[in-house]
C-alpha cells in the first residue's frame, strides 16, 4: 500500500481522529473577547503519576494562573476581555473527561480601544527536539491598542508581560507536579512535498525548557473566523 503524500493543504503524516499520549495532561485556557467570541489556547504537562485531573485541581490551577494574568497582562487587555476558565484532561485516553474550573473569571483593565479580535501575541514553546514543526505555540488575544507599538508591532511592555506570564505558567504547573512539555501525537509514514520519505512517529512528549515571545509580529488564528 502506497504511503500518503503531503500536498499544499494536506499533511500526509496526520492521523485522523483524536490523538492520545500516555501520561500527558492538556491544560486549556478559555477567553471571551470584546466581540463576545470565545476562544482557547493550550499547553501540555507530563505527569509522573502524582497528578490526578479533577474539577478541584482545575480550580487550583486557574486561581493561581489567573492571578498572574491579572498582574502581568490585565492592564494591556480590554475591560471586555475575560479569562473565563481553565480545564485539565488526561490525554492517555481519548475518552477521558475534560475537567473545567468553576471559580470566578477575571477581566482586563485597559480602557484603550480594543485591537481586532483576531490579533494575537504568540508564545513559542521551545522543546528539546529539533526540526520543522517541533515547537509549540500558544495564542493570546484580547489586547488593547496599548499593546500595539508604532508601526503595528507588539509593544515591548506586552512582550515582557507575556514572557513573564510564561514563567508563571511553568511555576504553577510545577506546583501541581507537572513538567511543561510539547505534545507530539503519533504520525504515520508519508511522502513529503519534495518527495522525501518520512518514517512513522510514536506518540510522545518533548521537554520544554522555555516559552518566549520570539518576535513582535501580530499573529492570527484564521480557523477561529473572528
Amino acid at each position: 500500500m502506497a504511503m500518503p503524500t503531503s500536498q499544499r493543504k494536506v499533511d500526509g503524516g496526520h492521523i485522523p481522529g483524536p490523538f492520545t499520549i500516555p501520561n500527558c495532561i492538556e491544560v486549556r485556557f478559555f477567553f471571551t473577547l470584546p466581540n463576545q467570541k470565545t476562544c482557547s489556547t493550550r499547553c501540555f504537562g507530563s505527569n509522573a503519576g502524582a497528578f490526578v485531573p479533577s474539577a478541584a485541581i482545575a480550580n487550583q490551577l486557574f486561581d493561581a494562573i489567573k492571578a498572574h494574568w491579572t498582574t502581568r497582562l490585565a492592564g494591556l487587555m480590554s475591560q471586555n476581555t475575560h479569562f473565563t476558565a481553565l480545564s485539565v484532561r488526561d490525554m492517555t485516553s481519548s475518552t477521558n473527561a475534560e475537567w473545567r474550573s468553576t471559580t470566578a473569571q477575571v477581566s482586563g483593565a485597559g480602557t484603550e480601544t480594543p485591537m481586532p479580535a483576531d490579533a494575537n501575541i504568540v508564545l513559542t514553546v521551545e522543546c528539546n527536539e529539533r526540526g520543522r514543526g517541533a515547537k509549540g505555540r500558544m495564542y493570546f488575544p484580547g489586547w488593547t491598542t496599548l499593546a500595539n507599538a508604532a508601526g503595528g508591532t507588539v509593544a515591548a511592555a506586552a512582550q515582557a508581560g507575556l514572557n513573564g506570564f510564561a514563567n508563571d505558567i511553568r511555576t504553577e504547573l510545577n506546583a501541581v507536579a507537572l513538567q511543561w512539555v510539547v505534545a507530539k501525537p503519533a504520525r504515520q509514514a508519508y511522502t513529503g512535498l519534495t518527495g522525501a520519505s518520512h518514517d512513522a512517529r510514536l506518540a510522545h512528549m518533548a521537554d520544554s525548557p522555555s516559552a518566549v515571545v520570539q518576535d513582535l509580529e501580530w499573529d492570527t488564528q484564521r480557523r477561529r473566523g473572528l
